[in-house]
């Protein structure tokens, strides 16, 4: 023998509706926070190799200016250099 089938109060209904609506929301929202997530993944990764290219070319600076000094220093021996002028005062 079948059941009788009950129709439920619209109040009902309708907080059963605002409980799935919520549901969808917050799926919406988890999703949209995942993809920020991952977007700023990846900016942090281009910062991070940034970062290695920069530090890579600072140790390359320092090395060329090393470079730079010892050819001078054979050069002029020790002193001081005004780069303003250009004049450069041997160590007594």
């Amino acid at each position: 023998m079948p059941k009788e089938t009950v129709k439920l109060q619209s109040i009902e209904l309708d907080s059963i509706r605002e409980v799935q609506q919520s549901y969808k929301d917050l799926q919406t929202t988890i999703g949209a926070v995942y993809l920020r997530r991952q977007q700023l993944d990846i900016q942090r990764d281009e910062v991070e190799n940034q970062l290695v290219e920069l530090e890579v070319q600072f140790t390359n600076m320092r090395n060329q200016e090393q470079e730079l000094l010892k050819n001078l220093e054979e050069k002029y021996g020790r002193g001081s250099l005004d780069i303003g002028s250009g004049e450069f005062t041997p160590n007594s």
